[in-house]
């Protein structure tokens, strides 16, 4: 039930987000970037759960949109760093709620495990 649940709620996502032209895993980003000032790659892959070959694709798109941007790491200059651009900032906020609703309407009438175990999902996707 909680995968099934897991799967109706990615198609929630991707019905809020996919009409400004962004994917589930996109979205999974830069929600993510709004929570930190800057991510390195590893930890994007480790937060959105994603391979590092996935995460640079996903990156190399939101950096083609204007929605984030790379830059080194100050005191480590070998250390590549992602950050949200204004414009991906903008969007994330603009769709944070519609995607908090759709993913609310996705946790009615479960228990709280069910509910934490539905969000572990979530979160390895």
């Amino acid at each position: 039930m909680v995968a099934d649940r897991a799967f109706v709620c990615e198609r929630a996502i991707h019905a809020v987000v996919s009409p400004v032209g962004l994917t589930v895993e996109q979205w999974w980003v830069l929600h993510h970037l709004t929570e930190v000032e800057a991510a390195s790659m590893s930890g994007l892959v480790s937060a959105c759960r994603a391979s590092a070959p996935t995460m640079t694709r996903i990156i190399d798109k939101l950096v083609e949109n204007a929605l984030v941007y790379r830059g080194l790491d100050g005191p480590d200059r070998r250390r590549v760093l992602v950050r949200l651009a204004p414009g991906g900032r903008a969007l994330a906020a603009s769709l944070a709620e519609e995607v908090e609703v759709a993913l609310g309407a996705q946790f009615e009438g479960l228990v709280p495990w069910q509910v934490g175990a539905l969000q572990a999902v979530l979160r390895m996707q």
